[in-house]
């Protein structure tokens, strides 16, 4: 990251030093990475995610000094997640973040229609939204930037040593060579960041790690690691174009399942078309890819949509479904996938996320004026309660989605009584 972009960033974000602080740095297209993010800081925030920048935002607006550290450059393009529940909208909303984004970025989702096989439903998805990732992402930094976030993109960070307590180290050698030894009290964790031209290493009170499905490295995947499910499905993303077909309607999100998995298509208020899958590995190697694959699930239901698929580039992820060892450590704490992820339905893993977010900004003041090694307890009882108590259905219809043939029998006697699908709708994005 270009140094006069680092300290743009720290300008818009109305940073702040305590004006006693020896620390205190005058910020200027002068001013290097270096000395702008080798300080002390009340929390760290690897992974600038909706679920890691909500938590930035809401920390600083606490009056917590809060640096975000994001690896990919800014803006980033993604297609997954694009949609949110009820439940999701009203956690943007109250927070305020909705006030970054224009109306022309954004379209209401009121309706869902699932094919499976033979058996097709329809049913209300009350008060949801359709946002493109890249406006919903940069709402989201704009928000956390205006509450006074440090944000560095093109930063890739970790957090150092084995979640154990640090200590200071000895003389004047510099922080990322010393040697560490366990300490009742400590006061800090160190974080490695490096830019494409500069590295070193910052140290936060507290750091939250939300990089995703995957760590940022073998260190941290064997202390914070997750177990896979050995039946998870992986995901997949593309973007079409809008004249392919005159579906899915704009407002409505269509699920089409079938033997190897399922696709999630909406349509952006600019008119493309937003396509999102879960599918099996073995019936995508079977099929040759992830574009022959859900071209396969779609043909029955739109010729165009399953031309488009095979033609797509798709970006695929690792394995869905998985359940981190622990939700934190020693002054650390795991936010968003990066706990655990299960397959969603109709917009609830982001949901899910911004959840996560807000239940933890509300433990950070504290754990960062004083620390105590329980919090992380609290923290996993927490995310019981905001995200993994939310998920049970979820799990259950991704299960159910494994047996399409019973599944379009449920789905054609669901048809039957659309109430019944709207009560379900409902049921995953009320708020506790």
């Amino acid at each position: 990251m270009a140094v006069g972009m680092a300290a743009k960033f720290v300008k818009e974000s109305n940073w702040k030093s305590d004006p006693d602080s020896p620390e205190k740095l005058a910020v200027s297209g002068q001013v290097s990475n270096t000395q702008l993010l080798s300080q002390t800081w009340d929390v760290a925030v690897i992974g600038a995610g909706p679920a890691g920048t909500l938590v930035a935002g809401l920390a600083a607006r606490k009056g917590l000094r809060v640096v975000l550290l994001e690896k990919e450059p800014w803006p980033r393009n993604k297609v997954c997640g694009c949609c949110l529940n009820g439940r999701g909208v009203g956690i943007l909303q109250k927070a305020g973040v909705l006030e970054h984004l224009s109306q022309s970025e954004r379209i209401a989702l009121d309706r869902m229609e699932l094919r499976v096989l033979w058996g097709r439903a329809r049913f209300d998805l009350p008060e949801g939204l359709v946002i493109s990732r890249p406006a919903m992402d940069g709402a989201l930094v704009d928000w956390a930037i205006a509450g006074g976030v440090s944000f560095f993109p093109k930063t890739k960070a970790k957090p150092l040593g084995d979640g154990k307590p640090f200590s200071e180290p000895a003389g004047n050698a510099p922080l990322g060579n010393a040697h560490y030894k366990e300490q009742p009290e400590d006061g800090f964790i160190p974080v490695a960041w490096e830019t494409p031209t500069e590295k070193g290493v910052l140290r936060a009170k507290v750091t939250v790690g939300s990089w995703g499905l995957i760590g940022p490295g073998r260190d941290q995947e064997a202390i914070w690691g997750q177990d896979v499910s050995p039946k998870s499905r992986i995901g997949a993303g593309t973007t079409l174009p809008g004249y392919v077909s005159e579906l899915p309607e704009p407002g409505k999100l269509w699920m089409i399942a079938g033997v190897g998995g399922y696709v999630g298509l909406v349509r952006f208020a600019n008119g493309t078309i937003d396509a999102a899958a879960a599918l099996d590995a073995g019936y995508v190697r079977l099929a040759g890819g992830l574009a022959e694959a859900t071209s396969r699930i779609v043909e029955k239901t739109d010729k165009g949509l399953a031309e488009a698929c095979s033609k797509a580039t798709w970006k695929g992820t690792p394995a869905l479904t998985r359940n981190s060892k622990t939700p934190g450590s020693h002054r650390f704490f795991l936010l968003g996938d990066a706990v655990g992820y299960v397959e969603p339905f109709t917009g609830e893993g982001m949901t899910w996320a911004l959840a996560g977010a807000r239940s933890l900004a509300e433990l950070l003041p504290r754990a960062v004026k004083h620390w105590d090694d329980t919090l992380v307890g609290e923290w996993a009882r927490l995310h019981q309660i905001s995200v993994s108590s939310r998920s049970g259905l979820c799990r259950t219809l991704s299960k159910l989605l494994r047996y399409p043939h019973l599944c379009a029998g449920l789905t054609a006697i669901a048809s039957l009584c659309p109430p019944m699908g709207t009560r379900i709708a409902r049921s995953l994005v009320r708020d506790p």
